[in-house]
């Protein structure tokens, strides 16, 4: 098995944190949401008046960010760096392989913060109409819970993206390290062939790349082929092999 396959189960085991903190993210904000209402068994918003619905909106800002953009950078990180280590059978991470990394996920975290501003943006919205115009309570939670719902899905391609990058980098960098020159090296591109494939990933599978091949290569994306291969969840990765064992498999080999 490649190396760059172990980075599979970790992106699955990302998707249940991620789940869990969406049900504490929306249990947090139906909570906040209820100080809306009306009385007891009525299903009306209050009606303005600026100081409950301001205070509720600052509660659920609070909440989007520490339950749900904190929360979800951290996973992003964790598990990037796990796939990283897994990669290269748990040993510690080269400085190359750290530094993209992180190059990594500084990209990605600047996109999951954009999709929880834009949340808090259209949540905030929401409760200001719904405040001035009585409108009902569970038409508000359930359409904030769709938006909840909604960012983490997003959120949710993102740290896939992550965790197979950070697998593919670690392999092609660490395999580069230990070659040192000595060996010549390609990469084939691994993973399934099928209707599901983009145009890129149709012209590669079952090839080989040299290392400044991959450099050159573009995936139409505009991210780059060492780390996310086809682009935003790609399935396949880079299974290293001597140059060698290539010609001898009579695999093809793209410069």
């Amino acid at each position: 098995m490649a190396a760059a396959d172990k980075s599979g189960p970790i992106a699955d085991a990302a998707v249940a944190d991620l789940e869990s903190i969406r049900v504490q993210l929306d249990r947090e904000i139906r909570r906040a949401l209820l100080r809306l209402n009306t009385a007891p068994g009525e299903d009306t918003l209050i009606k303005a008046q600026g100081r409950v619905a301001a205070q509720v909106a600052a509660q659920i800002d609070a909440a989007m960010k520490v339950r749900g953009l904190t929360a979800i950078e951290g996973v992003l990180r964790d598990r990037a760096i796990e796939s990283a280590l897994a990669a290269l059978g748990g040993v510690d991470l080269p400085v190359s392989v750290t530094t993209e990394v992180n190059a990594i996920l500084k990209s990605q975290t600047k996109d999951i913060a954009d999709v929880f501003n834009d949340a808090s943006s259209t949540i905030r919205r929401a409760i200001a109409l719904g405040t001035t115009t009585s409108a009902s309570l569970s038409d508000l939670v359930d359409g904030v819970a769709g938006v909840i719902g909604t960012s983490v899905t997003r959120a949710q391609a993102a740290v896939d993206a992550s965790v197979m990058a950070a697998g593919r980098t670690a392999v092609i960098r660490a395999a580069t390290e230990a070659a040192d020159g000595i060996v010549n090296l390609v990469y084939l591109y691994s993973g399934p062939k099928d209707s599901r494939n983009r145009p890129f990933c149709r012209v590669h599978v079952g090839k080989a790349l040299t290392e400044s091949g991959i450099a050159q290569a573009n995936n139409g994306q505009g991210l780059p082929v060492d780390a996310f291969a086809g682009g935003y969840n790609c399935r396949h990765v880079w299974s290293p092999m001597t140059m060698a064992e290539a010609q001898r498999r009579r695999i093809e080999i793209l410069e």
